[in-house]
């Protein structure tokens, strides 16, 4: 009798273990590459969906994505990234699956001002800004009409003159805190 309970437990757990790894088996990896003329697009966010499961990733600096456990089946990708054009596309997920590869196409420039949503009055602002500034000379900024060698003669002097921009306050040798104290009684009695 206590045999085949220990068998009946034994077949439990080798039921239990052959589903755990069978549904392990059913899951591959997806991967791939968004792109812009040949050149990566970090930043591009990519979403696998199958009927109600949804899974979302985000493209690294070298434009690469990995979707690590995804079911054996037909998903659809589909990768968005601001001022490109959204692509999407079924793709069959198996374990020899190919790695994705999605070249993205620039949208025309009305419509990627329509996706930024600018609050309203804003481009006009800073067009008029533009415009004015443009239109008025500046009298306060003489470096703005002068000659490339003036210009560049002027740095040069401000660099000679200027020096280093620390002023070792906080280096070790800063004035301690009794020189500072008569430095200052000796300001107000001046």
């Amino acid at each position: 009798m206590a045999w085949r309970r220990a068998y009946g437990y034994v077949v439990f757990l080798f039921a239990i273990t052959w589903l755990v790894v069978s549904s392990l088996a059913a899951a591959s990896e997806y991967h791939g590459q968004v792109s812009f003329g040949g050149l990566p697009v970090p930043g591009a966010t990519i979403t696998a969906i199958q009927g109600s499961r949804q899974f979302i990733t985000v493209a690294n600096q070298q434009g690469l994505y990995s979707f690590p456990d995804l079911t054996d089946g037909k998903w659809t990708i589909e990768v968005e990234m601001t001022g490109f054009s959204t692509i999407k596309q079924d793709v069959l997920i198996g374990p020899n699956a190919p790695a994705g590869k999605w070249e993205l196409k620039l949208l025309p420039l009305d419509q990627i001002k329509a996706q930024i949503r600018l609050p309203p009055g804003t481009h006009t602002a800073v067009v008029q800004a533009e415009s004015e500034q443009a239109a008025s000379p500046d009298t306060n900024n003489p470096e703005k009409e002068a000659p490339q060698e003036d210009l560049s003669q002027r740095a040069a002097d401000g660099l000679l003159i200027n020096g280093s921009v620390v002023n070792g306050a906080a280096s070790q040798f800063r004035a301690s805190d009794g020189v500072r104290k008569q430095a200052q009684s000796h300001e107000g009695a001046l």
